[in-house]
């Protein structure tokens, strides 16, 4: 496991990133086309991959990446915010919860999460499927790291 110092540190990062994912997540349940909200959830994913990396929690890091796949496919237009899409982010979010409390009261984390990166997984390959992946307008965005006006693929990729 981490040096404690690191451990602490992403113990306290994770409890700010899941009240934020949380608090997203019931954004997201009412109103599913504010890209700041999808934007938010991508950032508390990123992070939580991030910093689950760092301190080894790799079942964690990689629940986290699939989550900006996901994310990502709606971002660009490709998938829509659906009731069951939310409720698997939900899934995600009490699943990441329920390791990290594991962690703070010292116990050694065993949770692969191999099921919920299969339902992930899942979620992405009928976005593939999906009318929505056509019928989807594309999004735009406005922020900091992105051009104002431009796709969100267009905008998040290199050279552009």
């Amino acid at each position: 496991m981490a040096e404690e110092r690191y451990l602490e540190l992403f113990l306290e990062e994770a409890g700010e990133q899941l009240e934020e994912l949380g608090q997203s997540l019931i954004q997201l349940e009412r109103d599913s086309s504010d890209p700041e909200i999808i934007n938010g959830i991508f950032r508390n994913a990123h992070t939580l991959k991030s910093s689950a990396a760092f301190v080894g929690f790799d079942g964690l890091s990689r629940t986290a990446h699939h989550m900006e796949d996901l994310l990502q496919l709606i971002r660009s237009g490709q998938m829509a915010v659906t009731t069951p899409l939310v409720t698997l982010l939900f899934k995600c979010l009490d699943r990441i919860r329920a390791f990290v409390a594991g962690v703070s009261s010292g116990k050694t984390p065993e949770d692969d999460f191999a099921d919920i990166i299969s339902e992930l997984d899942s979620s992405k390959a009928a976005a593939g499927k999906s009318p929505a992946r056509d019928a989807a307008p594309a999004t735009y965005l406005e922020g900091e790291n992105m051009r104002a006006g431009q796709p969100w693929a267009e905008a998040a990729a290199p050279g552009s």
